[in-house]
Protein backbone atom coordinates (compact mmCIF):
# COMPACT_ATOMS: atom_id res chain seq x y z
CA UNK A 1 0.00 0.00 0.00
CA UNK A 2 1.15 3.59 -0.80
CA UNK A 3 0.63 6.77 1.26
CA UNK A 4 -1.28 9.65 -0.68
CA UNK A 5 1.36 11.13 -2.55
CA UNK A 6 3.54 8.04 -3.51
CA UNK A 7 5.72 7.64 -0.18
CA UNK A 8 5.79 3.55 0.73
CA UNK A 9 4.57 2.74 3.89
CA UNK A 10 7.21 -0.17 4.23
CA UNK A 11 9.99 1.09 7.12
CA UNK A 12 13.38 0.21 7.26
CA UNK A 13 15.38 0.64 10.58
CA UNK A 14 13.70 0.95 13.79
CA UNK A 15 10.17 -0.11 12.93
CA UNK A 16 9.09 -2.60 9.68
CA UNK A 17 5.10 -2.34 9.19
CA UNK A 18 3.32 -5.34 9.14
CA UNK A 19 1.01 -5.65 6.23
CA UNK A 20 -0.42 -8.98 7.02
CA UNK A 21 -2.65 -10.10 9.87
CA UNK A 22 0.07 -12.51 11.00
CA UNK A 23 0.73 -10.62 13.54
CA UNK A 24 -1.61 -8.62 15.69
CA UNK A 25 -1.32 -5.41 17.27
CA UNK A 26 -0.99 -7.17 20.98
CA UNK A 27 1.51 -9.54 19.75
CA UNK A 28 3.47 -6.56 18.11
CA UNK A 29 3.75 -4.32 21.44
CA UNK A 30 4.78 -7.63 23.68
CA UNK A 31 7.52 -7.81 20.98
CA UNK A 32 8.21 -4.35 21.46
CA UNK A 33 7.98 -4.34 25.29
CA UNK A 34 10.36 -7.81 25.35
CA UNK A 35 13.24 -5.41 24.16
CA UNK A 36 15.80 -4.65 26.45
CA UNK A 37 15.61 -1.19 27.57
CA UNK A 38 18.49 1.65 26.19
CA UNK A 39 16.84 5.40 26.47
CA UNK A 40 17.85 8.10 24.03
CA UNK A 41 18.12 10.30 27.47
CA UNK A 42 20.63 8.24 28.90
CA UNK A 43 22.70 8.24 25.61
CA UNK A 44 22.11 11.92 25.18
CA UNK A 45 23.50 12.02 29.27
CA UNK A 46 25.76 9.55 28.46
CA UNK A 47 27.15 12.09 25.47
CA UNK A 48 27.05 15.18 27.92
CA UNK A 49 29.03 13.34 30.33
CA UNK A 50 31.81 12.50 28.35
CA UNK A 51 31.84 15.83 26.83
CA UNK A 52 31.83 17.56 30.35
CA UNK A 53 34.52 14.96 31.49
CA UNK A 54 36.59 15.13 28.99
CA UNK A 55 36.54 19.11 29.43
CA UNK A 56 37.37 19.25 32.73
CA UNK A 57 40.22 16.38 32.22
CA UNK A 58 41.84 18.72 29.92
CA UNK A 59 41.01 21.32 31.96
CA UNK A 60 43.09 19.58 34.59
CA UNK A 61 46.00 18.11 32.26
CA UNK A 62 46.73 22.00 31.58
CA UNK A 63 46.68 23.22 34.95
CA UNK A 64 49.04 20.58 35.58
CA UNK A 65 51.30 21.06 32.82
CA UNK A 66 50.89 25.26 33.15
CA UNK A 67 52.16 24.86 37.09
CA UNK A 68 54.89 22.18 36.48
CA UNK A 69 55.89 24.90 33.69
CA UNK A 70 55.90 27.49 36.00
CA UNK A 71 57.87 25.56 38.61
CA UNK A 72 60.27 24.04 35.97
CA UNK A 73 60.99 28.06 35.28
CA UNK A 74 61.15 28.97 38.87
CA UNK A 75 64.04 25.83 39.29
CA UNK A 76 65.84 27.09 35.98
CA UNK A 77 66.23 30.18 37.85
CA UNK A 78 67.70 28.26 40.95
CA UNK A 79 70.17 26.47 38.71
CA UNK A 80 70.82 29.68 36.97
CA UNK A 81 71.78 31.13 39.80
CA UNK A 82 74.02 28.45 41.27
CA UNK A 83 75.80 28.18 38.19
CA UNK A 84 76.35 32.22 38.61
CA UNK A 85 77.37 31.94 42.11
CA UNK A 86 79.84 29.09 40.93
CA UNK A 87 80.97 30.94 37.77
CA UNK A 88 81.32 34.17 40.22
CA UNK A 89 83.52 32.04 42.39
CA UNK A 90 85.67 30.86 39.80
CA UNK A 91 86.09 33.93 38.28
CA UNK A 92 87.58 35.49 41.86
CA UNK A 93 89.82 31.76 41.74
CA UNK A 94 91.11 33.16 38.49
CA UNK A 95 91.96 36.21 39.52
CA UNK A 96 93.90 34.91 42.71
CA UNK A 97 95.84 32.69 40.58
CA UNK A 98 96.67 34.82 37.62
CA UNK A 99 97.22 37.67 39.24
CA UNK A 100 96.96 37.58 42.93
CA UNK A 101 93.54 38.84 44.12
CA UNK A 102 91.49 38.49 47.01
CA UNK A 103 89.38 35.21 47.76
CA UNK A 104 87.41 36.68 50.46
CA UNK A 105 84.39 36.83 47.66
CA UNK A 106 84.55 33.27 46.47
CA UNK A 107 83.09 31.98 50.10
CA UNK A 108 80.29 34.49 49.53
CA UNK A 109 79.74 32.45 46.58
CA UNK A 110 79.61 29.54 47.51
CA UNK A 111 77.33 29.95 50.58
CA UNK A 112 75.33 31.69 48.08
CA UNK A 113 75.03 28.72 45.57
CA UNK A 114 74.75 26.17 48.77
CA UNK A 115 71.82 28.55 49.97
CA UNK A 116 70.37 28.33 46.85
CA UNK A 117 70.70 24.64 46.09
CA UNK A 118 69.29 23.63 49.61
CA UNK A 119 65.68 25.98 49.64
CA UNK A 120 64.89 23.87 46.19
CA UNK A 121 66.74 20.39 47.37
CA UNK A 122 63.17 18.37 47.17
CA UNK A 123 61.89 20.04 43.45
CA UNK A 124 65.62 19.45 42.49
CA UNK A 125 66.19 15.74 43.34
CA UNK A 126 62.54 15.12 41.24
CA UNK A 127 64.04 16.64 38.51
CA UNK A 128 67.88 15.72 38.36
CA UNK A 129 69.41 12.56 39.76
CA UNK A 130 70.60 12.40 43.45
CA UNK A 131 74.24 11.78 42.04
CA UNK A 132 74.72 14.94 40.35
CA UNK A 133 73.07 16.78 43.52
CA UNK A 134 75.58 14.93 45.68
CA UNK A 135 78.48 15.97 43.45
CA UNK A 136 77.69 19.38 43.90
CA UNK A 137 76.87 19.60 47.19
CA UNK A 138 80.26 17.64 48.52
CA UNK A 139 82.15 19.65 46.12
CA UNK A 140 81.08 23.13 46.85
CA UNK A 141 82.38 21.73 50.52
CA UNK A 142 85.69 20.16 48.94
CA UNK A 143 85.74 23.33 46.86
CA UNK A 144 85.47 25.87 50.37
CA UNK A 145 88.19 23.62 51.71
CA UNK A 146 90.46 23.66 48.81
CA UNK A 147 89.75 27.76 49.06
CA UNK A 148 91.00 27.55 52.81
CA UNK A 149 93.96 25.25 51.80
CA UNK A 150 94.90 28.15 49.32
CA UNK A 151 94.88 30.68 51.48
CA UNK A 152 97.18 28.80 54.04
CA UNK A 153 99.26 27.98 51.59
CA UNK A 154 103.41 29.94 51.59
CA UNK A 155 104.16 31.30 48.46
CA UNK A 156 107.73 31.81 48.63
CA UNK A 157 109.51 29.86 46.26
CA UNK A 158 110.37 26.91 48.37
CA UNK A 159 110.38 23.49 45.90
CA UNK A 160 107.76 21.53 47.97
CA UNK A 161 106.01 24.29 48.95
CA UNK A 162 105.68 25.05 45.23
CA UNK A 163 104.80 21.13 44.57
CA UNK A 164 102.23 21.13 47.12
CA UNK A 165 100.55 24.53 45.81
CA UNK A 166 100.30 23.19 42.09
CA UNK A 167 98.65 20.22 43.30
CA UNK A 168 95.94 22.07 45.38
CA UNK A 169 95.61 24.38 42.38
CA UNK A 170 94.82 21.85 40.16
CA UNK A 171 92.49 20.48 42.69
CA UNK A 172 91.14 23.06 42.88
CA UNK A 173 90.46 23.78 39.05
CA UNK A 174 89.66 20.38 38.71
CA UNK A 175 86.49 21.02 41.07
CA UNK A 176 85.58 24.28 39.86
CA UNK A 177 85.03 22.87 36.44
CA UNK A 178 83.40 20.27 37.87
CA UNK A 179 80.53 22.52 40.23
CA UNK A 180 80.43 24.04 36.85
CA UNK A 181 79.42 21.21 34.68
CA UNK A 182 77.20 19.88 37.20
CA UNK A 183 75.36 23.20 37.44
CA UNK A 184 75.18 23.84 33.52
CA UNK A 185 73.88 19.99 33.66
CA UNK A 186 71.88 20.98 36.07
CA UNK A 187 70.14 24.30 34.26
CA UNK A 188 70.21 21.98 30.76
CA UNK A 189 68.13 19.16 32.19
CA UNK A 190 65.85 21.65 33.27
CA UNK A 191 65.14 23.79 30.34
CA UNK A 192 64.98 20.36 28.34
CA UNK A 193 61.99 19.19 30.45
CA UNK A 194 60.50 22.39 29.87
CA UNK A 195 60.88 22.08 25.99
CA UNK A 196 59.32 18.52 26.74
CA UNK A 197 55.79 20.01 28.77
CA UNK A 198 55.49 22.85 26.13
CA UNK A 199 55.48 20.00 23.25
CA UNK A 200 53.18 18.13 25.34
CA UNK A 201 50.81 21.10 26.19
CA UNK A 202 50.70 21.98 22.31
CA UNK A 203 49.44 18.34 22.06
CA UNK A 204 46.89 18.15 24.41
CA UNK A 205 44.24 21.03 22.71
CA UNK A 206 45.13 19.40 19.29
CA UNK A 207 43.57 15.72 21.09
CA UNK A 208 40.78 17.72 22.90
CA UNK A 209 39.97 19.21 19.55
CA UNK A 210 40.19 15.78 17.68
CA UNK A 211 38.02 14.55 20.85
CA UNK A 212 35.09 17.10 20.00
CA UNK A 213 34.85 16.97 16.48
CA UNK A 214 34.62 12.77 17.01
CA UNK A 215 32.08 13.36 19.75
CA UNK A 216 30.28 16.38 17.66
CA UNK A 217 29.95 13.70 14.39
CA UNK A 218 28.85 11.00 16.65
CA UNK A 219 25.95 12.71 18.54
CA UNK A 220 25.37 14.58 14.71
CA UNK A 221 24.69 10.19 13.53
CA UNK A 222 23.00 9.86 16.49
CA UNK A 223 20.94 12.38 16.37
CA UNK A 224 19.98 11.60 12.55
CA UNK A 225 19.47 8.16 13.04
CA UNK A 226 18.47 7.64 16.34
CA UNK A 227 16.00 10.31 16.10
CA UNK A 228 15.24 12.03 13.22
CA UNK A 229 15.10 9.34 11.22
CA UNK A 230 12.81 7.66 13.57
CA UNK A 231 10.74 10.65 13.98
CA UNK A 232 10.39 10.47 10.32
CA UNK A 233 8.96 6.79 10.35
CA UNK A 234 6.82 7.17 13.04
CA UNK A 235 4.96 10.50 11.10
CA UNK A 236 4.58 7.99 7.81
CA UNK A 237 2.90 5.69 10.91
CA UNK A 238 0.53 8.55 11.42
CA UNK A 239 -0.40 9.31 7.81
CA UNK A 240 -0.98 5.37 7.18
CA UNK A 241 -3.08 5.19 10.46
CA UNK A 242 -4.93 8.76 8.80
CA UNK A 243 -5.49 6.75 4.97
CA UNK A 244 -7.07 3.94 7.13
CA UNK A 245 -4.07 0.88 7.14
CA UNK A 246 -4.01 -0.05 10.87
CA UNK A 247 -1.54 -2.57 10.48
CA UNK A 248 0.65 -2.76 13.64
CA UNK A 249 4.32 -1.11 14.00
CA UNK A 250 6.86 -3.83 15.10
CA UNK A 251 10.93 -3.64 15.93
CA UNK A 252 13.85 -4.59 14.35
CA UNK A 253 16.03 -3.01 16.68
CA UNK A 254 16.89 -5.11 20.04
CA UNK A 255 16.71 -2.69 21.99
CA UNK A 256 14.04 -0.37 23.07
CA UNK A 257 13.62 3.42 24.02
CA UNK A 258 11.02 6.46 24.47
CA UNK A 259 10.16 6.06 20.69
CA UNK A 260 9.41 2.20 21.01
CA UNK A 261 7.43 3.56 23.52
CA UNK A 262 5.77 5.85 21.29
CA UNK A 263 5.49 3.16 19.12
CA UNK A 264 3.83 1.19 21.53
CA UNK A 265 0.99 4.67 21.81
CA UNK A 266 1.02 4.18 18.29
CA UNK A 267 0.01 1.00 17.86
CA UNK A 268 -2.61 1.02 20.98
CA UNK A 269 -4.12 4.19 19.20
CA UNK A 270 -4.05 2.19 15.55
CA UNK A 271 -6.19 -0.65 17.54
CA UNK A 272 -8.48 1.37 19.41
CA UNK A 273 -9.09 3.86 15.90
CA UNK A 274 -9.60 -0.12 14.58
CA UNK A 275 -12.11 -0.96 16.56
CA UNK A 276 -14.42 2.18 16.82
CA UNK A 277 -14.02 2.10 13.00
CA UNK A 278 -15.57 -1.56 13.08
CA UNK A 279 -17.87 0.34 15.60
CA UNK A 280 -18.91 3.00 13.39
CA UNK A 281 -19.47 0.81 10.39
CA UNK A 282 -21.74 -1.75 12.28
CA UNK A 283 -23.90 1.08 13.34
CA UNK A 284 -23.96 2.47 9.93
CA UNK A 285 -25.00 -1.62 8.92
CA UNK A 286 -27.48 -1.44 11.80
CA UNK A 287 -28.76 1.78 10.57
CA UNK A 288 -29.08 0.63 6.88
CA UNK A 289 -30.42 -2.50 8.01
CA UNK A 290 -33.49 -0.20 10.00
CA UNK A 291 -34.37 1.77 7.07
CA UNK A 292 -33.68 -0.99 4.99
CA UNK A 293 -36.85 -2.65 7.85
CA UNK A 294 -38.91 0.04 7.72
CA UNK A 295 -39.04 0.15 3.96
CA UNK A 296 -39.88 -3.13 3.91
CA UNK A 297 -42.37 -3.07 6.56
CA UNK A 298 -44.11 0.00 4.82
CA UNK A 299 -43.91 -1.64 1.55
CA UNK A 300 -45.68 -4.57 2.92
CA UNK A 301 -47.68 -3.07 5.19
CA UNK A 302 -49.87 -1.94 2.22
CA UNK A 303 -50.82 -4.69 0.13
CA UNK A 304 -51.85 -6.40 3.73
CA UNK A 305 -54.13 -3.30 5.38
CA UNK A 306 -55.66 -3.44 1.51
CA UNK A 307 -55.84 -8.03 1.81
CA UNK A 308 -57.46 -7.19 5.64
CA UNK A 309 -60.00 -4.47 4.35
CA UNK A 310 -61.31 -6.45 1.84
CA UNK A 311 -61.28 -9.25 3.21
CA UNK A 312 -63.47 -7.48 6.09
CA UNK A 313 -66.03 -6.25 3.51
CA UNK A 314 -66.09 -9.75 2.26
CA UNK A 315 -67.00 -11.31 5.42
CA UNK A 316 -69.79 -9.12 6.72
CA UNK A 317 -71.53 -8.73 3.27
CA UNK A 318 -70.80 -11.88 2.03
CA UNK A 319 -74.68 -13.41 2.12
CA UNK A 320 -76.10 -10.24 0.52
CA UNK A 321 -73.27 -9.39 -1.55
CA UNK A 322 -74.20 -10.37 -5.68
CA UNK A 323 -71.54 -13.40 -7.00
CA UNK A 324 -69.88 -10.65 -9.56
CA UNK A 325 -68.84 -8.31 -6.49
CA UNK A 326 -67.90 -11.03 -4.43
CA UNK A 327 -65.52 -12.29 -7.18
CA UNK A 328 -64.11 -8.98 -7.77
CA UNK A 329 -63.16 -8.58 -4.51
CA UNK A 330 -61.44 -11.81 -4.37
CA UNK A 331 -59.41 -10.76 -7.40
CA UNK A 332 -58.45 -7.75 -5.85
CA UNK A 333 -56.98 -10.12 -2.28
CA UNK A 334 -55.09 -12.19 -4.94
CA UNK A 335 -54.00 -9.30 -7.06
CA UNK A 336 -52.25 -7.49 -3.33
CA UNK A 337 -51.31 -10.89 -2.23
CA UNK A 338 -49.04 -11.11 -5.40
CA UNK A 339 -47.99 -7.66 -5.31
CA UNK A 340 -46.87 -8.76 -1.39
CA UNK A 341 -45.37 -11.80 -2.71
CA UNK A 342 -43.46 -9.65 -5.17
CA UNK A 343 -41.74 -7.50 -2.93
CA UNK A 344 -40.57 -10.54 -0.67
CA UNK A 345 -39.00 -12.02 -4.32
CA UNK A 346 -37.58 -8.73 -4.84
CA UNK A 347 -36.23 -9.01 -1.21
CA UNK A 348 -34.94 -12.64 -1.72
CA UNK A 349 -33.59 -11.73 -4.78
CA UNK A 350 -31.51 -8.73 -3.36
CA UNK A 351 -30.25 -11.10 -0.16
CA UNK A 352 -29.03 -13.74 -2.42
CA UNK A 353 -25.06 -14.07 -3.55
CA UNK A 354 -25.14 -14.37 -7.36
CA UNK A 355 -22.92 -14.40 -9.86
CA UNK A 356 -22.04 -10.79 -11.84
CA UNK A 357 -22.33 -11.77 -15.63
CA UNK A 358 -20.81 -9.15 -18.11
CA UNK A 359 -21.97 -8.47 -21.63
CA UNK A 360 -20.78 -6.07 -24.60
CA UNK A 361 -23.61 -3.45 -25.59
CA UNK A 362 -23.37 -1.95 -28.17
CA UNK A 363 -24.28 1.76 -27.99
CA UNK A 364 -25.13 3.97 -30.99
Amino acid sequence: MNEPGGAPDQMIGEFDLVEHASVTTTEAEKTLLSRPKISVRGRLATMLALFTAGSVAITVVMWVLLSLIDRKIELIGVADQINYEILQARRFEKNFLLYGGDLEHVDYHIDAAYGAMELSMEELRNSVSNECLEFLEVNLWHYRELIGKVRGLDRSGNPAETTARREIYQKLRNTGSGLVSCGQKIADRERESVHTLLAVSKVVPVVYLLLVVALSVYAAVFMRRHMMQRLEMLMASARRIGAGDFSPIIPVRKSRDEFTDLAIAINRMSRELERREEFLLQSQKLRAVGSLTAGIAHEVNNPINNIMLTAAVLQEDFDTLPGGEKRELIGDIVEQTERAGKIIRNLLDFARESEISTERLKIG
